[in-house]
């Protein structure tokens, strides 16, 4: 009864938002275009739309977003971009064994005219951390080489962590932008930080 509370009290949160915020200056064209978020609870959660309602989401609580790849590549017209983000729940992984599986979505994307966006991981506290060892090192082994991928592909990077992280020198999550358990957001951290790098990274992908 308390859970399901819960989610009512979240989604009437989320429908004012939808009536009293605005969505963020951008050109119409971007505005116009169509995007496809694939993550997990980071992606139910943002509410996306309500800023920027040329974003859909397709949350998969899997780190192979390969179903969801085949699914947005079956439909037409296909995207004009995908953003594709893991969840630091997945982490720590064998990262080699999953670096061939995420190049083969990006390449799949990129051949059907699609264009992929990767992001980095969103951190965990260091609270957390402390409960699950090994976590926030797989994350920040993969966010680096998500950073390589995008930079020797000249991709877009939304980049997760740098916006909610203590500091350039202590990249674990600010804990005034986690919930208590260290892993998920808080609602103002979607607002007050991803509501403003997704812009510009809108902006990267579809010019």
């Amino acid at each position: 009864m308390l859970g399901r509370l819960k989610k009512m009290a979240g989604d009437g949160v989320a429908a004012l938002e939808r009536i009293v915020t605005q969505p963020e200056p951008l050109p119409a064209a971007i505005l116009a275009s169509r995007v496809v978020l694939v993550g997990a609870s980071v992606s139910v959660h943002w509410h996306v739309e309500v800023r920027y309602p040329c974003v859909s989401v397709r949350a998969h609580y899997s780190f192979d977003k390969t179903p969801v790849v085949d699914s947005v590549l079956a439909r037409l017209p296909v995207p004009d971009a995908v953003i594709v983000k893991q969840c630091a729940a997945y982490f720590p992984i064998p990262l080699e064994t999953k670096k061939q599986m995420v190049l083969s979505w990006l390449d799949r994307l990129a051949a059907a005219s699609v264009v992929p966006v990767v992001a980095t991981v969103v951190p965990v506290t260091v609270a957390h951390d402390q409960q699950n060892p090994g976590r926030m090192d797989g994350i920040l082994e993969y966010n680096e080489w998500i950073r390589c991928i995008a930079g020797e592909r000249e991709m877009p990077l939304l980049d997760l962590e740098s916006a909610l992280r203590r500091s350039s020198e202590d990249p674990h999550l600010d804990e005034k932008w986690a919930t208590r358990d260290g892993l998920h957001l808080r609602r103002a951290a979607y607002r007050e930080r991803l509501d403003q790098i997704l812009g510009p990274v809108l902006t990267r992908a579809l010019t």
